[in-house]
């Protein structure tokens, strides 16, 4: 028996195909020149544009006419390549970018877009200087979308300074704000307090309920103390069931035992354990700067020696007041 002329079309394994778009094609055998830039640089997967060295635009491509909105057959020659970007970036362009380019050929470096909605495109930019027959001299400008590359940028710093847990400030951004503040607070001659909190007998909510439940009470836990501190302040997890608060500006009476009495009233309330309800204590220790410590180290270290006392000598199943340094009863009393 003779076989089908069909012929099988191949299987594509869930790929795309798209049909590309015609290649204009130049001369054979000759280097593209400043001429032919239009036709190269309409398929080109960036913004580019063409202007004079007084920076008046002579060219933007389709993918920059889409980006500000400019019509397909709009002129484009009344515009420079200066409103294309944020007041910033205009900056650097006309004081850097644009001398750089017209003194050594190019300019490469990162800047900031505003698109047909004047939002911030976060661009990879490159400036090229050519020449052109009896016109002097060109610029291209190449910029390339940042946008995901940022975000994933964000992304990864966030992951590094935050628990995955709980979502707050981990130990390495606490260190970091806590330094910030010490220098802060000698600079300005102020002082601030350091609260170390610790969940008393954790262990036994772990053991009793397990894991998970364990952990969806730490994070309704960080969510209450978050609740209880001021923007200006810092509440991160130390590790553990170990949290820390970093409380500025105690020179405003009262700021401390009101973070304090806040922390108390959220205890009140039961937290969800399952079908059952525990409620929690914490030991709080407290030290203050300049008088506890002169840095970060110093100061985590005499809050986590104070906390230790306040839970050496609370009552098994009762809340503990904070232990708190000579220096700060005298001070806040």
């Amino acid at each position: 028996m003779a076989k089908s002329s069909t012929r099988r079309s191949p299987p594509n394994h869930g790929i795309e195909v798209r049909e590309l778009a015609p290649v204009v094609p130049l001369n054979a055998g000759r280097i593209p020149t400043v001429e032919d830039w239009p036709t190269l640089l309409d398929a080109a997967p960036a913004v580019a544009f063409i202007a004079d060295l007084h920076g008046n635009l002579r060219y933007l491509n389709a993918l920059g006419r889409r980006t500000f909105g400019v019509a397909d057959d709009a002129d484009v020659s009344t515009r420079t390549i200066a409103e294309l970007f944020s007041d910033e970036s205009r900056e650097l362009l006309l004081e850097r970018a644009l001398p750089a380019a017209l003194q050594s050929g190019e300019w490469r470096g990162e800047a900031t877009l505003l698109d047909a909605r004047q939002h911030a495109v976060p661009v990879a930019l490159a400036l090229v200087r050519r020449e052109a027959k009896d016109k002097g001299g060109t610029l291209l400008a190449l910029a390339w979308d940042m946008c995901a590359q940022k975000e994933r940028e964000h992304d990864l710093k966030h992951r590094a300074m935050h628990d995955p847990l709980t979502g707050l400030p981990n130990l390495a951004l606490l260190l970091d704000r806590l330094t910030h503040e010490t220098h802060a607070a000698r600079r300005n001659a102020r002082r601030f307090a350091v609260l170390f909190l610790d969940v008393d007998r954790f262990k036994s909510i772990n053991d009793d309920f397990g894991h998970e439940i364990a952990n969806r009470i730490l994070v309704e836990l960080a969510v209450r103390l978050y609740s209880c501190v001021r923007t200006t302040d810092t509440i991160a997890r130390y590790g553990g069931d170990e949290f820390v608060v970093i409380v500025p500006d105690l020179e405003r009476p009262g700021v401390l035992d009101c973070v304090l009495a806040r922390i108390g009233a959220e205890l009140e309330r039961p937290f969800t354990a399952g079908a059952k309800h525990v409620h929690l204590t914490v030991s709080i220790g407290v030290a203050l700067f300049p008088s506890d410590g002169q840095d970060a180290h110093a100061l985590l270290h005499h809050a986590d020696a104070t906390m230790y006392a306040a839970k050496a000598r609370a009552p098994r199943g009762r809340a503990q007041e904070p232990a708190r340094t000579s220096s700060f009863a005298t001070s806040a009393s």
